[in-house]
């Protein structure tokens, strides 16, 4: 398992580039478009099993407030 230090450094080197805060950007969405669909694949299986069915879609600002962060506060929140 890595250090805090460790991975403090790792992240700093990262993002000390345009190309490497490109590349957490990307990761943190795909991460999250990966998340949400498993999660509402999840409510979609839940609701099935109901009588009444839920009304289920993708949300389209949800992550509005996630965005708004820092890059390295996004990335803690999908690791």
């Amino acid at each position: 398992m890595m250090s805090e230090a460790d991975y403090r450094a790792i992240e700093e080197a990262v993002l000390s580039t345009a190309r490497g805060r490109w590349f957490l950007s990307e990761y943190a969405r795909r991460i999250r478009a990966t998340e949400t669909d498993r999660i509402l694949h999840a409510i979609e299986s839940l609701a099935s099993q109901r009588e009444t069915p839920l009304a289920v879609s993708a949300p389209t600002d949800g992550f509005a407030a996630i965005d708004a962060l820092p890059l390295a506060e996004r990335l803690k929140l999908t690791g």
